[in-house]
């Protein structure tokens, strides 16, 4: 009867000698299952605050997904998207850019880096580097359509209307083309003319006000001048006479030309914005 009653104390005694140890193994048996059935679950939260709108947080999930899968590239092009909605175009750039290194012999998957690093470029406005992106992609209508915005925003009326021809889109053709002929002001036109009469570009340039006053400004200092030389004064004649001819009739002639470069960018500016009321071809806007 002792025996028996012992033997389960015994076989306890026994377990409790290795409880540590034992407590231990299961603790690290628990934390595996639980990483490697749970983490579907887990994996999807970056995509929860991507659609969340949440991107800053959804890189650091992200990053963490990465740490369990660090060949998927997949997670790497969430992280470089989620950089791109967050506004940070600058390092969804430089890590799209490591992926083309290291994935450059897969060619369905350089069209997608070469892609979304040329959308990169044309909004970070360095639309050659853009251009060098889209000489490999394959599909056509979209590298036509993308080399023609990049032309567009760089006022290359010609080249942007030539390619927007192989979109088919015949309302980014129209718009090029227009943008083509845009009325411009001359600026050689405005030099010349304020060089003949002081404050004539400006006018030109549709600066009444300012070219007024170059007139009268320049016209004031060359009376002054010559009315010291009458009166012997050479030193203020001298003074008054570079004022006049430096800072009023050579300066009028350089913000003449100024003035009609300016206009004409400000021309070109306003007209790019119309493209945003243009009803384009679907898909055509698919930056």
């Amino acid at each position: 009867m002792n025996r028996a009653l012992d033997l389960p104390k015994a076989t306890l005694a026994h377990q409790n000698t290795r409880t540590p140890a034992n407590k231990g193994f299961l603790l690290l048996t628990t934390c595996y299952l639980l990483l490697t059935t749970c983490y579907p679950l887990f994996a999807s939260f970056g995509d929860y605050l991507f659609d969340k709108g949440d991107y800053y947080n959804a890189i650091t999930e992200y990053r963490r997904e990465l740490f369990f899968h660090p060949e998927s590239e997949t997670i790497k092009f969430k992280i470089a998207e989620s950089y791109e909605k967050n506004g940070d175009i600058r390092n969804a750039t430089e890590y799209l850019k490591e992926l083309g290194l290291k994935y450059y012999n897969d060619q369905e998957l350089m069209e997608r880096i070469s892609l979304s690093l040329a959308k990169n470029y044309i909004a970070l406005g360095e639309y050659s580097l853009a251009r060098i992106e889209l000489i490999d992609l394959q599909n056509k209508e979209q590298k036509a359509y993308l080399m023609g915005i990049t032309y567009l925003l760089e006022k290359r009326w010609g080249q942007a209307g030539s390619e927007f021809e192989k979109t088919d889109d015949a309302k980014l053709v129209e718009f090029a083309r227009k943008g083509e002929n845009l009325p411009v002001y001359s600026p050689r036109k405005a030099g010349i003319l304020s060089a003949i009469i002081p404050g004539a570009g400006h006018i030109y340039t549709g600066k009444i006000k300012t070219g007024i006053m170059s007139f009268l400004l320049t016209g004031l200092s060359g009376y002054l001048t010559v009315l010291n030389i009458k009166n012997m004064d050479y030193k203020s004649a001298l003074l008054i006479g570079s004022l006049g001819l430096n800072r009023f009739y050579f300066g009028g002639i350089q913000s003449a030309i100024k003035s009609a470069n300016r206009k004409n960018k400000n021309k070109q500016e306003q007209y790019l914005e119309e493209i945003k009321e243009l009803p384009l071809k679907e898909g055509s806007r698919n930056l």
